[in-house]
């Protein structure tokens, strides 16, 4: 969805709206469920993200989920544009900034689709009284067990660990809508998207920065001591006692010079 972008452009920094995490679960019976002819696949996992992370157990079936549905919004392409006039010094619109209740009615998807969504999810046996709007007018919102979860998306839910971090979280492989319905609905949470835990990677990212500093701690400065040699042209690993550096290397290298060392000035 578009709209966390465009609110704080549009009203200066103001910010509107929030989203819930989900939680975790157990195993349960993993059997697929048979797609009735009125619902039609509405968002699938990407396929590379099996790469990052390992599916483990089905979520508890009587474990609570705080849903969200994401609503097609309006204004999208007219927000782009007064976006633009805004920003723009030789607009007459410039620095007019909207207020966070001009932006919230900018983009509120049409009452239709609330409402349409609102009797789907009371058919389904969601009690009226625990789905709500969100502040924003994005989303609708409610909590739900899994099991019934489950049976409205025609999916199973599972619990995910992110492969790095160890981060877990509970997604679906994919969901399916009532066709209807399919032009009202953006994306639901938690659905198909995989978010690791800000918190461990950030701890992740810390313990591979220090491991990449105590890496490279522990390296030689040079790894290439060759010319540093004894009178008798044997290889050492340190320049001869009371020598510079540089007195080594001039005589490695001009052998038919002898000291004292003359050195241009500065050098």
């Amino acid at each position: 969805m578009l709209f966390g972008q465009f609110v704080v452009a549009l009203t200066g920094g103001l910010a509107v709206g929030a989203l819930a995490s989900p939680l975790t679960g157990l195993g349960r019976d993993s059997r697929k469920r048979a797609l009735p002819a009125t619902h039609g696949l509405h968002e699938r996992q990407q396929a590379h993200w099996s790469r990052q992370w390992a599916k483990k157990d089905k979520a508890p079936a009587r474990a609570l989920l705080p849903m969200r549905i994401g609503l097609v919004q309006r204004n999208l392409e007219l927000g782009a544009r007064h976006l633009k006039r805004i920003s723009d010094p030789r607009s007459p619109d410039y620095g007019k900034h909207m207020s966070s209740e001009e932006v919230i009615e900018m983009f509120a998807p049409p009452k239709a689709s609330v409402e349409a969504v609102r009797k789907w999810l009371t058919d389904a046996g969601i009690a009226a009284e625990k789905i709500s709007l969100s502040a924003n007018k994005q989303w609708i919102q409610f909590d739900a067990r899994v099991e019934d979860v489950e049976k409205l998306l025609v999916t199973d839910y599972f619990e995910y660990e992110h492969n790095a971090s160890g981060s877990r979280t509970v997604a679906t492989e994919e969901y399916h809508l009532p066709l209807e319905l399919r032009e009202h609905v953006d994306y639901i949470t938690p659905g198909v998207r995989l978010r690791a835990d800000p918190g461990k990677l950030k701890k992740m990212k810390r313990r591979q920065e220090r491991e990449e500093v105590e890496r490279r701690s522990t390296q030689p400065m040079y790894t290439n001591l060759e010319f540093f040699t004894d009178d008798n042209g044997a290889a050492t690993s340190l320049p001869p006692l009371n020598s510079s550096v540089c007195d080594t290397y001039v005589k490695s290298e001009h052998p038919h010079m002898g000291p004292p060392y003359i050195w241009a000035p500065g050098n």
